[in-house]
């Protein structure tokens, strides 16, 4: 299987940066601390838009998101038969590695949307890597892994490649934070 790796920068329209900006990243949107990803080296908030494995939305902000990956996914005529988890990350400064455990987001066949949602640092890691039997490796597990994609975070950038290939993300400078929206689909 191949990554089928697809980049748009600057997929967003004005007004749904302007909605980013203004609602999403700002000191009242409601971040949730998720305390083991993969392992419980790294911690982070999110905020659930679609539960892993469940069709039922979790969020009054999954309309505004869906759109936008209707809008990629019709543009590059890629097909959707179901969300298999939504969700919006916020992750911080960690120098204890250069990148998080990497891992795949589901089991099964699927495919991965990252979209940025600021500017920062911490780049986005795929791996030449596939999941066959775990969901993930320590970082500190991953000497045989080579980088096939690092991704500089950018808003209004969205990624789309094959969700077999294990992924991490790295960390954003000191006293900065990282906001993504993923999207796994079959």
């Amino acid at each position: 299987m191949a990554l089928n790796y697809i980049q748009e920068n600057n997929f967003f329209l004005s007004e749904e940066t302007d909605m980013i900006n203004k609602d999403i990243l700002n000191q009242e949107f409601p971040w949730f601390l998720h305390p083991k990803p993969t392992t419980d080296k790294f911690v982070f908030m999110s905020h659930t838009l679609i539960k892993r494995n469940e069709s039922k939305i979790n969020s009054n902000y999954f309309s505004f998101f869906f759109k936008i990956f209707k809008r990629f996914v019709d543009k590059h005529k890629l097909k959707c038969d179901g969300i298999t988890r939504a969700c919006l990350n916020l992750t911080f400064s960690d120098n204890r590695f250069t990148y998080s455990d990497p891992h795949v987001d589901y089991t099964g066949n699927h495919k991965v949307i990252i979209m940025y949602l600021n500017d920062c640092s911490g780049d986005t890691y795929i791996f030449n890597k596939q999941y066959k039997d775990k969901e993930c490796y320590p970082v500190e597990k991953t000497k045989g892994f080579k980088v096939l994609k690092k991704i500089k975070p950018k808003q209004g950038k969205i990624i789309h490649f094959d969700g077999s290939y294990y992924h991490a993300n790295s960390f954003c400078n000191p006293g900065k934070y990282r906001v993504v929206c993923v999207i796994t689909y079959i």
